[in-house]
């Protein structure tokens, strides 16, 4: 009964060493399978363009995750697009990365953005919301 008992605390031990060597966080994270590598950073609109149907600014980790706007995103590509989703919407664009310049195209529109900028447009107009004092 002894040695039974020996055998099966040896293999939870076992198991649990397995599970947290699996846990280490000292591995670098990958692409997610099928995306772009060129696409990782800190994207920034050109100036002059109207970000009207597209992100003003963006942030894609090696991770597959990224922030747009200020929201928090998954990302990939596949096919030539490259696809934004979040709990409230997915988007896609075809895309064309040259050096430090992204194209994102969509329909008949096209839209330039830059490596390492940040988006330097109009200000974003709060939206006037009924029965609140828009001016605190």
């Amino acid at each position: 009964m002894q040695t039974t008992s020996k055998i099966f605390v040896s293999c939870l031990c076992w198991l649990a060493l397995s599970f947290l060597n699996g846990c280490s966080k000292s591995d670098p994270v990958p692409i997610p399978v099928g995306s772009d590598s060129t696409l990782v950073g800190r994207w920034g609109l050109e100036v002059g363009q109207s970000a009207r149907d597209f992100p003003r600014n963006f942030e894609l980790l090696k991770d597959g995750t990224g922030i747009v706007d200020a929201i928090g995103i998954t990302w990939k590509t596949e096919s030539g697009r490259l696809y934004f989703t979040n709990p409230l919407k997915a988007e896609a664009w075809d895309y064309k990365v040259s050096g430090a310049t992204l194209s994102l195209m969509s329909g008949d529109r096209s839209i330039t953005y830059g490596k390492n900028r940040k988006y330097e447009g109009e200000p974003i107009q709060p939206i006037p919301v009924e029965g609140h004092d828009n001016d605190e």
